[in-house]
């Protein structure tokens, strides 16, 4: 493997931290830990008994509504998701354990726990392929490959959390991820644990202290290497179309050139530019490889399960890279270029978005009323 240095900046072979425990004392960690863990078993053990009252209501209602056990699916996904998470929490206790017993170096360290995020997410996304018959097809993963590589991914669902470690990165795709996220994550119990064991960055999005947050955010390209990508979603929160509008009137008011640039997004927010343009002026080796993807839409809150968005969807997801040679070195222009290749995004959304599965005549009632309202 190849160290970079950048400048005068010489980079360590491996990162040193996970750039977001800075700030935190291990009191504090574990003391949310304690609240996390035990509440995260509690949760499971309290819905698996009363599993039985749930479904019984849950079919009564649909057969009565007509639904295709919209509510018998929910509760199956609400139950699943506690299970697994409960899962979660076991395995990487089994996992550091083994991890520490086979004496790993910190890059073997980092592929063993990159191996069981990987697993995991895959789990939690099979949740929705098991109980509303969804689909995952990626198209040009391959393009991942190598790195150094900044990936920018849309945010649609709370869903598409799993797609970077689950499907573009891992010791099977050939990459490990290092995700930005934001901080209230920490209150998931995997993704804490998981988070002090790779590199991983969790920001405070309305701290104030913007220039700190960039450089925890800056601080995981340390030590990135031709198996290494940050993963960012540059929007910034999850695309509404109210936060669509709050997020346009906002932007018209505080910067009008910037709101008419961006006038024509339909599918997706405005990009957010500091962390992607401080990213790439931390590193200057970094391609750039851009992830549109659609068939989540709709299910960006867990109430949503309830909607019947995600029956028989299929989750399409595209990749295409662009080497950092073609990345314009003026700030302006470099600007530019990241609305323009964002818009690309929201294009390729317009083209192969989906309004529910034709053959489920209770979601093509429900997508016919909406799209005759739009």
């Amino acid at each position: 493997m190849r160290a970079e240095a950048l400048g005068s900046q010489s980079m360590p072979a491996v990162a040193p931290g996970d750039g977001m425990w800075r700030g935190e004392s291990a009191g504090a960690r574990w003391r949310r830990r304690a609240i996390t863990v035990p509440g995260t078993y509690l949760a499971t053990l309290l819905y698996t008994a009363l599993m039985p009252l749930f479904l019984a209501y849950a079919l009564a209602s649909d057969l009565l509504r007509r639904r295709p056990l919209m509510l018998v699916r929910f509760h199956l996904t609400i139950w699943s998701i506690l299970f697994w998470h409960s899962v979660g929490i076991f395995l990487l206790g089994v996992w550091w354990l083994f991890g520490r017993a086979m004496r790993m170096d910190e890059r073997q360290w980092r592929t063993w726990h990159a191996g069981i995020e990987a697993w995991w997410s895959r789990k939690l996304v099979g949740i929705a392929r098991l109980f509303y018959g969804l689909r995952v097809e990626v198209e040009d993963v391959e393009l991942i490959s190598p790195g150094p590589v900044l990936l920018l991914l849309r945010h649609a669902s709370i869903i598409d959390t799993m797609l970077p470690p689950g499907y573009l990165s891992g010791p099977e795709v050939g990459v490990l991820v290092r995700i930005v996220k934001k901080r209230e994550l920490l209150w998931d119990p995997c993704a804490d644990f998981i988070s002090s064991r790779v590199p991983g960055a969790f920001v405070r999005r309305r701290s104030g202290a913007v220039e700190r947050e960039l450089e925890v955010m800056c601080a995981l390209t340390d030590g990135m290497d031709d198996d290494d990508l940050v993963a960012l979603f540059p929007e910034g929160t999850r695309y509404t179309a109210e936060k669509q509008v709050e997020i346009m009137d906002k932007l018209r008011a505080r910067d009008p050139a910037a709101a008419e640039r961006n006038a024509g997004l339909r599918h997706v927010l405005p990009v957010r530019p500091a962390g992607t343009l401080a990213l790439l002026d931390r590193r200057a080796d970094l391609d750039v490889v851009f992830c549109a993807h659609t068939g989540l839409e709709g299910a960006s809150r867990l109430e949503d399960f309830l909607n019947g968005s995600l029956l028989g969807r299929v989750w399409k997801v595209k990749l295409w890279r662009v080497p950092r040679s073609q990345v314009p070195a003026d700030p302006d222009a470099r600007l530019a270029w990241l609305e323009a290749e964002w818009r690309k995004v929201d294009q390729w959304i317009d083209q192969n978005r989906q309004y529910g599965d034709p053959r489920r005549r209770w979601v093509a009632r429900r997508y016919g009323r909406r799209r005759a309202a739009a």
